[in-house]
């Protein structure tokens, strides 16, 4: 259904293109944008150095995965103001019915409660240290290693 519409209206807002350049930039494009940006918010979101992950629901616990193990992570520059705002994940994790709008709110009130948990500003040095020092999870150990295995942090 969806690419038929893309297809009408891109023949009827631009008629001399070709159908397949109007379902390539009208759909192909634009989901890769939105698969690698999930990708990549998911990411910042959900792995640090410092937050652990959990192979055992025994072991981890809804205070700890809601607070401690997502990371409210500060934007440089407020290029697009709903997906800054959405980057104050800690706060999405506790109650997921806050609106994006609310979110940054939400988070200074966890803060307030709990004390700041993990939180950093997305610089690329940031983002290099992560990328680096996370590369799998061992959970017999509870932490980050290299692709050998040798603990990063």
């Amino acid at each position: 259904m969806t690419l038929t519409i893309i297809g009408f209206a891109g023949k009827a807002f631009t008629p001399e293109r070709s159908l397949w350049l109007i379902f390539v930039l009208g759909w192909v494009i634009p989901f890769a944008v939105w698969n690698y940006l999930m990708a990549f918010t998911t990411y910042l979101n959900h792995t640090h150095p410092a937050i652990l992950w959990f192979d055992d629901e025994t072991k981890w616990n809804r205070y700890r995965g809601n607070l401690m193990d997502t990371a409210n992570v500060i934007m440089p520059v407020n290029i697009a103001p709903l997906y800054t705002k959405v980057m104050a994940h800690p706060a999405h994790h506790r109650r997921m019915v806050v609106p994006v709008y609310a979110l940054p709110d939400a988070q200074a009130e966890l803060d307030r409660t709990y004390g700041k948990q993990v939180e950093y500003m997305l610089t690329p040095r940031a983002y290099i240290k992560i990328y680096r020092a996370c590369k799998l999870f061992d959970f017999e150990r509870m932490c980050w290693t290299d692709f050998r295995g040798a603990p990063t942090v």
